[in-house]
């Protein structure tokens, strides 16, 4: 039995949460450096795998936490959640 292969477009569709969170440091990392060539290949990684975002409060989200979430075209959903450490 040949093992399953997967197309470009499946695997946009199968972000991990390792790979959400590499995406939006790379947006961060590229905003705080000033790069705008970076910065703009960076916001276009986060355009072409979100299809919609929403503060928590917005999305219906039940929490008293701040955050929000990231909807891709699959329905897959990310919750960012902000927590001050200091």
């Amino acid at each position: 039995m040949e093992p399953a292969r997967h197309d470009a477009a499946e695997t946009r569709l199968t972000m991990t949460e390792t790979q959400i969170e590499a995406m939006l440091m790379n947006l961060l990392s590229a905003a705080m450096n000033g790069d705008e060539s970076e910065l703009d290949e960076a916001a276009q990684d986060v355009k072409s795998a979100m299809e919609d975002i929403r503060a928590y409060d917005e999305a219906g989200v039940m929490t008293t936490d701040r955050g929000f979430l990231m909807t891709r075209s699959n329905g897959n959903e990310f919750q960012i959640t902000i927590k001050r450490s200091r």
